[in-house]
């Protein structure tokens, strides 16, 4: 697809730009507005961004969509992982996020 060795470890490191560019503002975020919202809303946004990448036929417009693909994948794991241990009993939270 890529017959430029830049142009295509642009398009993976755009994936990473964008995990990197989210996780500055979502712990604000997360605190201010719930984190079952932005779990929820960063996994529609996930799936909507998957089904725009099946039908992206220009290189950079695959660039800007994975890059909004690694924002969106960074917003929920980031929020999921502390939603997920805040659901968690009282007693367990300390073991379960160490292991």
């Amino acid at each position: 697809m890529c017959e430029n060795k830049f142009i295509s470890s642009l398009i993976v490191s755009s994936f990473y730009a964008g995990m990197l560019s989210v996780l500055w503002w979502v712990p604000i975020l997360s605190d201010r507005h719930g984190r079952k919202n932005l779990v929820q809303s960063g996994s529609v946004i996930n799936s909507i961004l998957y089904t725009v990448l099946l039908f992206t036929s220009n290189k950079f417009m695959l660039m800007a969509v994975i890059f909004l693909t690694g924002a969106s994948m960074s917003l929920t794991f980031t929020v999921g992982f502390i939603y997920l241990i805040e659901l968690m009993p009282k007693n367990r939270q300390a073991i379960v996020s160490t292991v």
